[in-house]
């Protein structure tokens, strides 16, 4: 059967598209075809260059990628939402005044029951005691950061358990000595880069953006391998493991945090983590002997990783309710309750919904979007400088052994918003130095310069001039062009300025120094356990993952490799 004239045009057009794609490369990507889910994301469309416009004059040239580059469709999994099981009813809540009630809209016969509450104590950073069982009936005053509630039947056989964090009102200081109250919130995701903001959390990027006109810093560049040294610098100012030393058996109680600063000025303070065991100032260490900031959430915390209740919760949940939302009511609590009328420093840091697996925090778009929404109408940004950072991209997920993973895992996210009420000639430059520094290479010692000016304002009305930090910036002033990553504080082999080059992986030098890091690995595992290393399997190689990097400024070679254990448990390593 002949083919009609149109139909025989519309075959060729298909076959020589086809061979358009062949021949630039597209069957090398893994998952040749994008499936519905991508095509109708919101950032499907996404304009590199309207949206990254590049400046010619800038010496460090940040690689332009596309949040939904092809290489990684493999690696985009659908979400999978929070779902909470409900044990039984919430029995029992704290207002906003830190009441303890009894919920009478729960289904329970309260007369029937016997409640009572344990204030949860802080001993030391990293552990927590009860204190005495205190029975209550009506609503209760509480004077805890926490407090553990239980209640039983009339047979005297528990029925409930629940761990409530409390924002417990602080005494205002005599005098306030800001002349201008500017509030700080800093929200924080950890591992969150900025293409995955944009691929994951696409409502709040949009909100952020479009809504607030928060500015989202493109070239921001961590500073370090982890979260601690990338907030050592966004907190200090200093420089981690040389000017901030991660000493064994000693606390963080002299680390010259800035809100200590803001503190000194009467401010009221908030520092909260959702993940004890990878806390920022814990993990490895021992953290601070004193509270570090006058509202606390770590005992909180420590309550609930001790609890029956969270070992009988469903995945990211604590009861009834996701982990990440109850930090994020109690700083919305903290934020909209500030009955005193004190400017407040604020900074929430959510790690667990993030750090393990980089699209389950997909799951909670939904939630940060109402969060920033509920601050932004309520009238409570007007006043306050917004900080929506991460520490740095994701470390762990599959996307790390492509290009793309490669390069966003130095570029975390960071967006900042100074506050609405901040018109005129001084928010005018403000604004302008931002939009200016939107695409220009920047560090967390700059955010810890910013954070500076931000002081400096609300205690005199002007910005602080001359900094402090060895390679911090202000994002309030000028960010040069022609700087580098050595300027900026950035480590050479986190530098994302590099032009990078793929190199042939069947090469006789390439095969040779896969063969040397297996060896070298090896060594090291000797020279570390001594004799001991006997009980260890020898690492052999596999053969090369990746392909070779060579940067333009950092000569050393950069490979991926894969070996096994002598179980045959195959290991990526990178060298």
């Amino acid at each position: 059967m002949r083919l009609r004239p149109c139909c025989r045009q519309i075959l060729l057009l298909v076959s020589a598209l086809l061979v358009i794609l062949l021949l630039s490369g597209f069957s090398t990507w893994p998952g040749s075809f994008p499936g519905d889910a991508l095509l109708q994301h919101p950032f499907w469309n996404y304009d590199l260059d309207a949206e990254e416009p590049r400046d010619p004059q800038q010496s460090c040239i940040i690689p332009q990628v596309h949040p939904l580059h092809p290489s990684i469709w493999s690696s985009i999994k659908p979400t999978k939402p929070i779902v909470c099981k409900e044990r039984y009813p919430w029995l029992t809540y704290v207002d906003a005044d830190a009441i303890l009630h009894l919920n009478d809209s729960a289904g329970y016969k309260l007369d029937t029951l016997r409640c009572s509450y344990q204030a949860v104590l802080r001993h030391m950073d990293n552990d927590v005691r009860m204190g005495p069982p205190v029975h209550f009936e009506k609503p209760t005053p509480i004077n805890y950061s926490a407090v553990y509630v239980s209640c039983r039947n009339f047979l005297n056989i528990p029925i409930y358990y629940n761990i409530h964090p409390i924002v417990v009102p602080k005494p205002a200081p005599a005098a306030h000595p800001v002349a201008q109250r500017y509030n700080v919130l800093i929200f924080g995701l950890d591992s969150l880069s900025r293409l995955s903001m944009l691929r994951l959390l696409p409502k709040t990027y949009s909100y952020l953006t479009k809504v607030l006109s928060a500015t989202v810093l493109r070239g921001m560049n961590k500073v370090g391998d982890n979260t601690f040294p990338n907030l050592v610098a966004l907190l200090t100012g200093r420089e981690a493991y040389t000017q901030i030393k991660h000493a064994v058996n000693e606390t963080f109680d002299n680390l010259p945090l800035i809100w200590r600063e803001f503190a000194s000025m009467g401010y009221e303070t908030l520092f909260a983590e959702d993940f004890p065991q990878y806390s920022t100032f814990n993990y490895l260490a021992d953290g601070f002997h004193d509270p570090p900031a006058d509202h606390y959430l770590r005992p909180f915390w420590l309550a609930v990783e001790q609890s029956y209740l969270l070992r009988t919760s469903s995945n990211l949940c604590f009861g009834n309710v996701a982990k990440h939302r109850i930090q994020m009511d109690y700083l919305r609590q903290f934020i909209t309750r500030n009955p005193l009328k004190r400017p407040y420093f604020a900074f929430s840091f959510l790690v667990e919904i993030s750090h393990e697996y980089m699209q389950q925090t997909a799951a909670a778009d939904e939630d940060f979007l109402e969060f920033f929404r509920h601050l932004h109408h309520g009238g409570f940004l007007r006043n306050t400088f917004l900080f929506f950072i991460s520490d740095h991209g994701h470390r762990f997920d599959a996307i790390r052994e492509t290009y793309v993973g490669h390069i966003e895992e130095r570029l975390p996210f960071v967006a900042v918003r100074p506050p609405s009420e901040m018109t005129g000639e001084l928010g005018s430059r403000i604004r302008a130095s931002l939009r200016a520094a939107e695409g220009r290479l920047t560090s967390p010692y700059d955010t810890y310069e910013t954070l500076r000016d931000i002081l400096a304002l609300a205690v005199t009305g002007k910005l602080a001039g001359k900094g402090q930090s060895r390679f911090g910036r202000s994002l309030f002033g000028n960010i040069p062009a022609e700087r580098t990553c050595a300027d900026a504080g950035i480590p050479s082999k986190y530098c994302a300025c590099d032009i990078e080059q793929t190199f042939n992986t069947k090469s006789a030098l390439a095969q040779r120094s896969a063969l040397a890091l297996v060896d070298k690995v090896n060594e090291l595992l000797v020279q570390g356990l001594g004799s001991k290393s006997a009980l260890c399997a020898k690492l052999k190689d596999l053969g090369l993952r990746a392909r070779y990097v060579q940067s333009s400024n950092y000569k050393p070679y950069e490979m991926q490799i894969e070996s096994c254990l002598a179980t045959g448990e195959k290991k990526p390593r990178t060298g």
